[in-house]
């Protein structure tokens, strides 16, 4: 069911800016306005928190543990919070010790064998640290109003935005470039008996003019290549002219890139 399509045709970012920048002319006390502002992002977790629900489960963090224990062959859930607590860390002590030069053979070698990513996207994707995965949402929102139906999760990790677009009814396809990720993807889509497609980057091209909608959340920062990945996302539209797949990719690239000169300048 498409329960964001009766909602305001204004997204959330511009709902919650006119609710601030308009809460004088309103007579709205501070306090008042974060109270409507946290009803809106509670609406938007609670989208989020059914789409990830394993069947029979009502807890989002409860199912998520459930979930990644039967992957790893945990049945103790307490041992598998601890794994999903400190995967952060031992993921970036991994890269640390594994990627001595930034080049795409030795980032594709370290995300093919980079196994607990899962576990720290899962904790996450559980909004237990913040709720920025609720972007997903806000994503969903625009392509419900913009009448998408066929989505790619560009990056797609652990499959957690893809699971949300198709329970909302859109056909899905799955991107990433490690192996370890697509395997828990499409075991997610299995246990909820949810079709999908899946794709593996490092074996792989994007089809060209097949989507009508593509996210990649919190991805370009991992990317070698950024601008170049750009260059190939904008192709995949598809009923979009050459012409404006030209001005759509320019304005991508153009945002990209002053996005990651800046990633750049503050790990330097």
């Amino acid at each position: 069911m498409r329960e964001l399509q009766s909602r305001s045709t204004k997204l959330l970012p511009v709902r919650l800016r006119e609710l601030w920048n308009n809460a004088g002319l309103n007579n709205l006390t501070s306090d008042e306005c974060a109270r409507r502002q946290n009803l809106e992002l509670d609406e938007y977790a609670a989208i989020w928190t059914r789409a990830l629900l394993l069947p029979h489960e009502s807890d989002l963090v409860r199912s998520t543990l459930i979930e990644i224990g039967r992957w790893r062959g945990i049945s103790d859930l307490e041992l598998v919070r601890r794994g999903c607590e400190g995967a952060l860390h031992s993921n970036k002590l991994d890269w640390e010790q594994r990627v001595h030069q930034v080049e795409p053979h030795e980032v594709e070698r370290y995300y093919e064998s980079a196994n607990y990513y899962i576990d720290e996207l899962m904790w996450w994707h559980m909004l237990a640290d913040d709720n920025s995965p609720l972007a997903y949402v806000a994503a969903l929102e625009f392509a419900l109003l913009a009448d998408c139906e066929t989505y790619l999760d560009f990056g797609s990790g652990v499959g957690s935005g893809a699971l949300l677009f198709r329970s909302h009814g859109f056909d899905v396809t799955l991107a990433d470039i490690s192996g370890p990720m697509l395997a828990f993807c499409k075991d997610r889509f299995g246990q909820r008996r949810l079709e999908a497609s899946f794709l593996d980057l490092k074996n792989s091209a994007l089809p060209k003019t097949a989507f009508d909608f593509v996210t990649a959340m919190d991805v370009f920062e991992h990317l070698v290549d950024p601008l170049g990945a750009v260059e190939s996302l904008y192709h995949c539209y598809m009923g979009v002219s050459a012409v404006t797949r030209r001005r759509i990719g320019r304005s991508i690239l153009c945002e990209i890139s002053g996005r990651f000169s800046r990633v750049l300048r503050s790990w330097v």
